[in-house]
């Protein structure tokens, strides 16, 4: 009977070990993740952003990521933090088609880029992105009628 207590024990104890792991494992590689569902008939180019409210040196505006007319397209920009809020801004056939005032950040136009810091880019522009309402670190951006 003994042996079988500390059996059951050493089980109960290897399987809280195992769940703790795939937790924190899990949480470390947790990003904020994305869907561009593009429903019109031409491309789209979305940047995101990312505020932190403790650390304004991790301010960073990322971007771009392009899809195109008809496609959906996933992307994985910045690691998730609850704390954090999040923003996007885009264009199509060269024009802004989602913009606003809840962050200012930086794009360059026609070029990948990353900002950090909210330092200026060579040739960038200042631009204001609008919230981005994720839940729990997904979001679907819906760019045209379905």
């Amino acid at each position: 009977m003994k042996k079988l207590s500390y059996v059951v024990l050493a089980s109960f104890f290897l399987c809280m070990l195992a769940l703790l792991t795939s937790v924190s494992s899990a949480q470390a590689q947790q990003f904020l993740v994305v869907k561009i569902n593009n429903y019109s008939s031409h491309p789209v180019s979305i940047a995101i952003a990312r505020e932190n409210g403790y650390n304004t040196s991790d301010n960073a505006t990322k971007g771009w990521f392009n899809c195109g007319p008809g496609q959906t397209k996933t992307v994985k920009p910045f690691r998730y933090s609850p704390d954090d809020n999040y923003y996007w801004f885009a264009i199509q056939n060269g024009k802004v088609i989602a913009s606003g005032n809840a962050f200012s950040g930086w794009i360059l136009r026609g070029k990948a880029f990353l900002s950090v810091g909210g330092r200026k880019l060579g040739g960038g522009s200042r631009v204001g992105f609008k919230t981005l309402n994720e839940k729990q670190g997904r979001v679907n951006i819906n760019i045209g009628k379905r």
